[in-house]
Formats: structure tokens, sequence, C-alpha cells
């Protein structure tokens, strides 16, 4: 039998290890059903953030992606407009894509995206060449901004670094579409070449 100190002691003991992190009183807070975007906001971040305890990051940020073209693209996780609300799709669409899946995707994505700021650093330093080379890179893995750029420059390129080519500006601009560049966005992120 306890004495009156050795129940205390159990019951501190016992009420520390209910509080532990992971416990049954720590539940995963509840998964908002839409996110409103802030400025600095990456899908990967957010998806680590509000994940549903059972998903990997990489499960939810394939599924928003994908539930979110207009608002991201089909190959970046970079966040187009802030102050926009992404919508968060429920557990067992999450849950649908397995992980394997998933994970080759998210590394694509993450490819694409370093490849596309890459060729950004490059053109902004005047490496054109090197730039329009990343760029190719970025659009072939599916990055859209990349196929954007690469339209405008066969369109308009002013540094001589790709050939007048309507036809091939085209069909990067097409590409950039179907993959959910709508054309407020291509307005946006007009031309911004120096004359």
């Amino acid at each position: 039998m306890l004495n009156i100190k050795s129940r205390y002691a159990a019951v501190l003991l016992l009420g520390c290890f209910c509080s532990l992190p992971g416990s049954a009183q720590d539940k995963p807070a509840a998964v908002p059903s839409t996110y409103v975007l802030k400025r600095g906001d990456s899908v990967l971040a957010i998806s680590q953030h509000i994940r549903y305890p059972k998903a990997t990051v990489n499960q939810m940020a394939y599924a928003i992606i994908h539930a979110n073209l207009d608002a991201l693209g089909q190959r970046t996780t970079e966040v187009w407009r802030a102050g926009a609300t992404l919508s968060i799709p429920d557990e067992a669409t999450v849950l649908k894509t397995d992980t394997k899946t998933a994970d080759a995707y998210i590394a694509r994505v993450v490819k694409s995206d370093a490849r596309y700021r890459e060729a950004v650093a490059l053109e902004q330093k005047g490496d054109m060449k090197g730039a329009v080379a990343a760029y190719l890179d970025a659009a072939k893995i599916g990055h859209v901004l990349a196929d954007l750029r690469l339209g405008q420059l066969y369109d308009t390129d002013r540094t001589k670094t790709l050939p007048h080519d309507l036809q091939e500006s085209i069909r990067h601009y097409q590409k950039a579409r179907a993959r959910g560049l709508t054309i407020e966005e291509a307005e946006r992120r007009g031309v911004r070449e120096k004359p």
C-alpha cells in the first residue's frame, strides 16, 4: 500500500506523462478546409503545418497542388498570389495518393523550382545562355513559369540568345496554360526585359 508521499509522487509522475507531446491530451488541431496564402508561404511549409496525422507532408502537398492549380500551377510549390484562398482537400482525398507517388512527384516539383530559380538568377546576372538552358530544364520537368518565360523569350528575346520563333513561343505558352497558368497571371508576370 502506498503512503501519502508515494501517492502524491505517483500522481505527479502520471500528470507529467499525460502532458508529454504526443500523448492523448495533445490532439492535433483540426485541418481547415481553406487556407489564405501569405507572402513567403510555400506549399511544403503549409503542408507540414496543416497535414492530417496519417498523411505525409508530400501526400498533403501533392493534394494541395492538384486542388489549387489556379493559385499554384501543376509543377511548382511557389505561391503566386498572396491573399488567394487555397482549398484544402479532405483526408480521404489526400490519402488516395500513395506515398511513393507523392514523394516522386514532389521531388520533381522541388527540382523544377530550383532550376527555375537558378534560371532567373542567371538571367539577372546577364548570363542568358545559362538562363535559357536552366529554363529549358525546368520546363521539361514541368515548371509552368519556365514555360511562360520561354514563350516570352522565343517571342521577343532582345538578347538574341533564342531565335524569334512564334511556333516555339506558342508551344511554350500553350504548355503553361495546360499546366494551370491563367491569362491574368501571365499578364501579371509579363515580359520585363531591358529595352
